[in-house]
């Protein structure tokens, strides 16, 4: 690690114990505004979703649905209420995974019904072999979650060819310590590092921007592949973009892009990433 980036690195910790708040204007709210159009803000009918928005990107043909929910309200019954399949992989998953699962299949639903998809009352977008969801023939599509927060990014447009979406909170230290050579390396933690984030930001990003990249060309390679397969080469803090670079034998495999570019956001502890191609 060069001088600089110690320094930074110092100084931003010396700064937050003075209370300072890096945080505080990159709202979530005002940055999604950055690129989409709020359409409308609800309070959904039963207590397990609690608001919920409906946005459209500002250039390129996209909605995103986007709704917090509430886990201790969770009941089985809700699957029928709210008329979303509950598939027999889930059946004996925990109701932390059946509420995720529901919230954002909600997510992919309402926008369906925004979109004016043929037979939205029952559509369903089954899950795949390897957990990915299946979406009806010309529709695109990406869900995410967190603990308590669901989105969906969906096109039924040809000028877009697939989406991936990713929402995370920031990780602890310990796990970062744990998983970080299986996820990058330390190259790619310092250029972000030298744009002020801290490590634990740092990694966050890196981890859900490849999170949303293997989302976004999991139809194209048609497998898991995995996350060291792309390298963060270049940070665009002034746009809150990413780019990274795709090894060259897998490129050549798959007749991929040599390069992604990846849309984040950082708010309060939560990260939200974006790929659409």
């Amino acid at each position: 690690m060069s001088t600089e980036v110690l320094l930074q690195a110092e100084l931003l910790d010396w700064l937050r114990t003075l209370g300072f708040d890096f945080n505080a204007e990159r709202d979530l709210f005002l940055m999604l505004k950055s690129q989409f159009e709020l359409q409308n803000s609800s309070v959904f009918k039963n207590q397990f979703i609690t608001t919920q928005q409906f946005w459209i990107h500002k250039t390129i043909p996209v909605g995103m649905f986007m709704c917090e929910f509430k886990t201790k309200y969770f009941e089985q019954a809700l699957f029928s209420q709210m008329n979303i399949p509950l598939p027999s992989e889930l059946s004996n998953a925990v109701p932390k995974r059946k509420s995720e699962f529901l919230a954002g299949r909600h997510c992919v639903k309402q926008l369906a019904k925004a979109f004016k998809i043929s037979n939205v009352d029952s559509i369903e977008v089954k899950v795949g072999r390897h957990r990915e969801p299946i979406w009806p023939l010309g529709v695109k599509g990406s869900i995410t979650h967190n603990t308590s927060t669901a989105l969906c990014l969906m096109s039924n447009s040809s000028r877009v060819c697939s989406l991936g979406i990713d929402i995370e909170n920031i990780v602890t230290e310990e796990l970062m310590g744990n998983i970080t050579s299986q996820i990058c390396c330390p190259q790619e933690l310092m250029l972000l590092v030298s744009q002020w984030f801290d490590k634990c930001e740092a990694f966050t990003l890196i981890f859900s921007a490849k999170e949303s990249i293997f989302k976004a060309f999991y139809p194209k390679v048609g497998n898991y592949f995995d996350f060291k397969e792309a390298a963060l080469k270049d940070v665009d803090l002034p746009n809150s973009r990413m780019r990274f670079q795709f090894n060259e034998s897998f490129t050549r495999k798959f007749f991929l892009p040599k390069w992604v570019d990846v849309d984040f956001m950082v708010s309060n502890g939560i990260v939200l990433t974006a790929v659409t191609l």
